[in-house]
Formats: C-alpha cells, sequence, structure tokens
C-alpha cells in the first residue's frame, strides 16, 4: 500500500489529546486501516523506511483514536476509542394547543332573514425550536484544480472548542477561525486563511465556497471511453450522456434498399441549459495617481446575511506566496520563479511538457514540473517554444541558442594570445529537510577544488561553487541562485 502522509497530535499523557490538545506533527504510515494494528510503525520519511524512535513513549490521537506509542520499538502497542461527544439535550417538543370549538350565537328572534355564520378564528400551532447539533459530517472535498489545496479533508476533533477537517493527503486544515469569525484553510490550525468563507459566520459546518467544497469523500478518477458528447455536470444538475451510434451490418442483398433521409434528433435528449450572463461596467475614478475601477451596483440575488461579507477583487495576475518549478532537460538541474510565466501561445505551461526558453538569459530547454509552496524563486524563465510532452522524448529535440560573445576591439598588437575561458561562478542554495546532517560536494570559486561539508538538519546555506553542487541524499535540494557578486 502506499506511503501516507498524516497529521498526528502527539503527548506524553492520553488527557487533552481526545479534545484538540498535544502538538501536531506530520508523518508518513503505510496503512489506511482504522484504528491502526498494533505494530504499526510511524515514519518521518516518504517512503515509510525509517520509524520514530525515541527514549521515551508517548501517546497520540488521530481520527477519533488514542494510540500508545513504544518510543524504543518504534511501534504502536495499544489503541482506544475517543469518549463519545455528550449528546445535547433535545428540546422538548412543544404540544399544541387545541382550538375550542366557537360557539354560535342562537338569533333570539327567528326571522325570514337567516343569520350569518361567524368566521372561525384557528390558533396557529406553535413551531418547536430545535437546537443546532454539531456538523454529522466526517469528511469533505476540495476541488479547486491546484494539486496543493484538492484533497478530502477527514475529521480530526476539535480546536478552541469548535470542529477541524485534516487533508488526508496534504496535511492541511479546514477550520473555524475565532479572530476573524469564519471558516478557513490553512496550512496549521490558527494560521493564515488561503481559501475562507463569508465573515461573520454562525454555521455549525464549513462555509466555504460551493464552486470547489462539497461534503463526502472525493471521488477517484476513472479512465471513461471517449463519447460523441461527454458528460457535462452544472454541480450535478444534469448529465449528457450520448450512446454510440450502432453501425450498420452489410448483408448479402444484391438489391440496394432505398435509405429514407433521416430525421434530425436532439443528441443530448432534449436536455439544455439557460445561461444568463451580468455584465459589470467599471468606471475609473483617479486615487493618487492609479485607476481604481468603480463597479455598478450588482444583482440582488435571494440571500440572508446577517451582517456584512467581504469580497477581494483581482484585475491582475495572482501571484501566489510559492514557485513554480522547472527541470532542465540535460543536468536534472531545478530552477524556481514566482513569476507569471506563459507559453508561447499565452496559455500557462502544462506540467510535465518541454519548453526552449531561456532561464536568466541562457538558452535550454527545461521540462515544467508544478507548482511548490514552500520555496520562492528568483530565476528569470522566458518560454520561447513548445516541444511535447517529457514522455515521449521531446527533450531530445532541445536547440540551443548559442549566446552572442562580443567581438573585442583589436588593438595595435597584430598577435593575440588566446585566453583559458574561466567557469562562470554561481550562488547555490542548499536545503536539507531531514532532521539529521546531511552531506553534499561543491568547488569553490577560490581554489575550483571539489569540496564536501555537511548542512544541519532542516536548515539551509548558501555557497559559491564554479560547478553545479551534487549530493547523494534525498533530502537535500540544490537551487541556482543566481550569479555570484
Amino acid at each position: 500500500m502506499a506511503c501516507t502522509l498524516i497529521t498526528i497530535y502527539t503527548g506524553s499523557t492520553s488527557p487533552g489529546l481526545c479534545t484538540g490538545g498535544g502538538d501536531p506533527i506530520s508523518v508518513y504510515i503505510d496503512t489506511a486501516t482504522l484504528p491502526f494494528p498494533d505494530g504499526t510503525t510511524i515514519n518521518s520519511d516518504s517512503g515509510c523506511t525509517t520509524s520514530i524512535t525515541s527514549i521515551d513513549d508517548f501517546y497520540f490521537y488521530y481520527q477519533n483514536y488514542l494510540y500508545y506509542y513504544i518510543g524504543s520499538d518504534g511501534q504502536i502497542f495499544g489503541s482506544d476509542p475517543c469518549p463519545a461527544t455528550p449528546t445535547p439535550t433535545p428540546t422538548p417538543t412543544l404540544t399544541p394547543t387545541a382550538t375550542p370549538t366557537p360557539t354560535l350565537t342562537p338569533t333570539a328572534t327567528p326571522t325570514p332573514t337567516p343569520t350569518e355564520t361567524p368566521e372561525l378564528t384557528q390558533t396557529p400551532t406553535p413551531t418547536p425550536t430545535l437546537t443546532p447539533g454539531p456538523c454529522p459530517y466526517e469528511s469533505y472535498c476540495i476541488s479547486t484544480g491546484d494539486i496543493i489545496y484538492d484533497d478530502t479533508y477527514l475529521s480530526g476533533g476539535t480546536w478552541n472548542g469548535e470542529l477541524f477537517w485534516t487533508g488526508s493527503t496534504n496535511g492541511f486544515y479546514v477550520y473555524f477561525s475565532s479572530a476573524d469569525n469564519r471558516w478557513c484553510l490553512s496550512t496549521s490550525l490558527d494560521g493564515d486563511c488561503y481559501l475562507f468563507g463569508p465573515s461573520p459566520c454562525n454555521t455549525d459546518c464549513p462555509d466555504l465556497c460551493d464552486d470547489f467544497f462539497t461534503n463526502g469523500y472525493c471521488p477517484t478518477p476513472t479512465p471513461t471511453p471517449t463519447q460523441y458528447c461527454q458528460p457535462i455536470s452544472f454541480e450535478a444538475a444534469f448529465d449528457c450522456e450520448l450512446p454510440l451510434t450502432p453501425t450498420a451490418t452489410i448483408t448479402g442483398t444484391p438489391t440496394p434498399t432505398p435509405t429514407p433521409t433521416p430525421t434530425a434528433t436532439e443528441i443530448c435528449g432534449g436536455k439544455g441549459i439557460s445561461v444568463t450572463a451580468n455584465v459589470l461596467t467599471p468606471t475609473p475614478t483617479a486615487t493618487s495617481g492609479k485607476m481604481i475601477a468603480t463597479p455598478t451596483p450588482s444583482p440582488q440575488y435571494n440571500c440572508n446575511f446577517d451582517g456584512s461579507v467581504v469580497f477581494n477583487t483581482f484585475d491582475d495576475y495572482i501571484i501566489c506566496n510559492g514557485s513554480k518549478r522547472f527541470k532542465e532537460c540535460n543536468t536534472g538541474f531545478l530552477y524556481y520563479t514566482t513569476d507569471v510565466v506563459l507559453d508561447p501561445l499565452g496559455g500557462t505551461p502544462a506540467k510535465g511538457y518541454v519548453y526552449e526558453s531561456f532561464v536568466n538569459g541562457i538558452s535550454t530547454c527545461i521540462v515544467y514540473d508544478g507548482f511548490v509552496s514552500d520555496i520562492a524563486g528568483v530565476n528569470t524563465i522566458v518560454l520561447t517554444n513548445i516541444l511535447g510532452p517529457e514522455s515521449e522524448g521531446s527533450c531530445s529535440q532541445c536547440v540551443i541558442i548559442n549566446t552572442p560573445t562580443p567581438t573585442p576591439t583589436l588593438t595595435s598588437t597584430p598577435t593575440q594570445t588566446p585566453s583559458t575561458p574561466t567557469s562562470a561562478c554561481y550562488n547555490y542554495l542548499i536545503e536539507n529537510s531531514y532532521i539529521k546532517p546531511e552531506k553534499f560536494t561543491y568547488s569553490p570559486c577560490s581554489t575550483g577544488t571539489p569540496t564536501q561539508q555537511n548542512i544541519n538538519g532542516n536548515s539551509s546555506v548558501t555557497v559559491c561553487s564554479s560547478s553545479v553542487p551534487t549530493t547523494i541524499s534525498k533530502f537535500i535540494t540544490i537551487t541556482n541562485i543566481g550569479i555570484c557578486n
């Protein structure tokens, strides 16, 4: 089974872990069976090969279970379910008051004119007040199209008296921020909100955008056969699936039979949609030298709000606090940039595709390797041509454009002595994500001699080297951050 990243909450004693206490740490485990059986190892690496060992034993909490961990053995010894949350006392159901039957007043003296029947007034039945309970959903799915946030979030207990949910693979959190009075998605409890709902918020369940946030597990993508009309889903409003047209079977009849003219049919079964577009025409207003668009009044929707709701609008590219990562075809060297990078057609680069490019002004071929959230890149990257997927060998089509060398000014000396070109020296950021020291080798510009150096656990160092540093450690990341000063 694949090694899975999870977040557990540890403590030297068990009290308080089931109610949101303990210290959160990210670990790896190679089983998804709950509760985890005795003998299960908790690992510190993504390959589930190194179990976490310590001198002291400790307790930890995960998914409504409390576990006892033997530190010297690096294994789970026992588990118990957390006590159930006390069931709130239900509000007693109000007994409806029977409406008394009105008494008709008889006419004192019979007359030919009939007496009007008095109108019966009904006493409304009181509606019982229901006390809201805790959120009943154990899981939520976030599907924004960004692999950083997209995940199935599972119930993780309570934090500051409110429920929270933890991403099953990315370790992110959906929690209620008491400071901002709204539901948030963050990398940590009480951390900065990357996605958030309206404020103020009075819901017991997370209230994020319905376009990408639903309760339940995220569906597992499965390959589907090619169809003439692919299924269209607007929040599961309807589906349009077309049956394949059967191929006519050729018979041995020599005389051709006239084929009637086919009648046009509705290929989607008569289903349709109605789309309404609201266009806002901004009126520019000059403020301190910057043009700020003043939108026209928005259309009113049938929604009730108890307070103000704040929305952020953007009129430019959104630059996230992370980097796009590119890998050089020939060397495998990694480059990072926070700039907006577009392909030659003006679109977003496709992951796994090879591009001819200029990196820091030097012609090379690179593969787009996706988005990372923990590195702020400084490289300048310009994509000039699309070669195709790396998996199809597109790196072999790479054409390097030699940077023209300035023509030297001739002096009065007729014979020029050729000089040996010197290698340019670059600054390299060396990062160690492991908890223990690791080794790497680089060539100092002052000597040019390969030198081995240690880097402490969970730390980084910058070196000036005449060649690309190397390492055999899988925990070390090497990044070119520009020419040495």
